[in-house]
């Protein structure tokens, strides 16, 4: 039997959520440098990514989200900050997370990561749309299905 395709997640510094997230039925992919996940990420067309604070490779916390925020952008942001202090909330939501996770726990991670997957209302249909449009003729820079559009133009 083939297995249903599961939402993907990305993870960046988080290796041991991997298999909660998978019985929350989300596929999780774990990475330990920004640009595999990147590179990952685009293929996979992940729907969420949790980064551990602690995995900026050096770089400033804002720049680390800019970058993923960049590179994928129709995929959830969240980072897992434990105890973070009230400025580093604000730093991360201004450069484009779209939420924190202040809990230490490994369950209060997959919870807002499978949570956050949950609520998503337009972004599965976007990837759904985006899938259907592969096969549309590109028309003078618009996608047209229509025959009668392409005799219009002849």
């Amino acid at each position: 039997m083939k297995q249903p395709n599961l939402p993907a997640v990305l993870l960046l510094g988080c290796p041991g959520l991997t298999s909660q997230l998978k019985r929350r039925g989300l596929a999780a992919f774990s990475f330990k440098s920004v640009a595999k996940l990147v590179e990952r990420g685009r293929e996979v067309q992940a729907r969420a990514c949790l980064a551990n604070a602690g995995t900026t490779e050096g770089r400033p916390l804002a720049e680390l989200i800019r970058k993923l925020r960049g590179a994928l952008p129709f995929t959830d942001l969240l980072l897992w900050i434990p105890g973070a202090r009230a400025e580093q909330v604000r730093e991360a939501m201004a450069a484009g997370a779209k939420d924190v996770v202040l809990g230490a726990s490994t369950e209060a991670a997959v919870e807002a990561i499978a949570a956050s997957v949950e609520d998503q209302e337009l972004l599965p249909h976007l990837r759904r749309a985006n899938k259907d449009s592969e096969d549309a003729w590109i028309f003078e820079g618009m996608v047209s299905r229509s025959l009668a559009m392409w005799d219009l133009y002849d």
